[in-house]
């Protein structure tokens, strides 16, 4: 990672879907989701919330953890979409200037002895409830954290942020589920791309499979073709996998 929001795998990603845009892709239920994007390696981090709070409090919590997610990946392909519903949400008539009064309000209390963690977090829960309200009025892509899958351990902090698109009040579809642990910023695998691992995986060591058992076929015919002698656990009635065996090496515990 070059640096907040920028991951060094999306180039190679994209540079891979280049190459297979020939080849037949399955499709997601989201409509959303494609292979390659974003790469499950790419982690963001972001080392200044690191430093606590005036009163020596954690910077990142339950009730910063939008906030973070959204700086520390924001215009990075496959994470915070810049423009959406969020974003457009903080814009609306009726929450610009509730929302910059309440920043006012949590800005003042960072100067010198008006620190006061309690009233601190009072501003944040104001103002996630606010924009929790706005959102479910909008359509569109939406990011939202899980408070019931928060953790706060002792140093150790997990919170999920999950993108949605949202078609009323009521209805939203999951679309990404993303981690933060301990600061670290990765997406979760979907159903889809599990499957497609464990596929892409199979298929592999059977494709091996058959070009061992190809390759121990024409060994076979160039022996006899010369009139030289099978090994001894080729001949009749000796196991197939002693002659793979043998011909590579021993058992291998790859396939």
């Amino acid at each position: 990672m070059d640096g907040p929001g920028y991951c060094t795998e999306h180039k190679a990603m994209a540079d891979a879907a280049t190459t297979r845009s020939s080849e037949p892709e399955l499709g997601l239920s989201s409509g959303e989701l494609i292979r390659g994007e974003p790469s499950l390696e790419c982690e963001h981090f972001e080392p200044s919330w690191q430093l606590p709070l005036p009163g020596g409090e954690p910077r990142l919590s339950a009730l910063t953890a939008m906030d973070y997610f959204t700086e520390a990946t924001f215009g990075s392909p496959g994470f915070y979409e810049a423009g959406c519903d969020n974003d457009r949400a903080a814009l609306l008539p009726s929450v610009a200037p509730v929302l910059a009064q309440l920043n006012e309000r949590e800005a003042t209390l960072f100067h010198p002895g008006r620190w006061s963690y309690a009233a601190y977090a009072a501003l944040r829960e104001q103002r996630a409830t606010l924009l929790a309200e706005a959102l479910r009025g909008l359509q569109g892509h939406q990011f939202e954290p899980l408070p019931s899958l928060s953790l706060e351990a002792g140093a150790h902090r997990v919170y999920v942020i999950q993108k949605v698109r949202r078609t009323n009040r009521q209805t939203t579809q999951p679309m990404a589920i993303y981690t933060i642990v301990d600061g670290v910023i990765r997406r979760a695998p979907d159903l889809y791309t599990l499957v497609e691992s464990r596929l892409a995986k199979t298929a592999y060591h059977l494709g091996r499979v058959v070009e061992i058992a190809d390759e121990l076929s024409q060994r076979r015919e160039a022996r006899l073709l010369s009139g030289g002698a099978l090994p001894a656990n080729t001949r009749a009635g000796a196991p197939e996998g002693d002659a793979l065996d043998m011909e590579f090496g021993g058992p291998s515990t790859d396939y």
